[in-house]
């Protein structure tokens, strides 16, 4: 895994980005690379951005604040580094 600093955000990749970290001043905006169809979000904690202009790479946001269950946010980058990784062995 590597990790990669922008001006705005930080990528982190595999063979591609997996997700992409936005500081904002209350929370961390995460973004996903991975087709929000394919995500288990039993929560409903994240938000399809398909057709949004953001930064970052990814369709799929999810917010990570002091408020937010740590683990629910982790399962759901945990799906997107899985796959990047069987995009990766395709």
């Amino acid at each position: 895994m590597k990790e990669h600093v922008n001006d705005d955000y930080i990528e982190y990749r595999t063979i591609t980005n997996f997700v992409d970290v936005v500081p904002e001043p209350s929370a961390l905006k995460l973004y996903l690379n991975l087709p929000f169809h394919a995500l288990d979000d039993p929560d409903q904690l994240c938000k399809d951005v398909t057709l949004s202009n953001h930064l970052g790479q990814g369709d799929v946001e999810v917010s990570l604040s002091v408020d937010s269950a740590m683990d629910d946010v982790l399962y759901l980058v945990l799906q997107a580094f899985d796959y990047q990784g069987e995009e990766a062995n395709v």
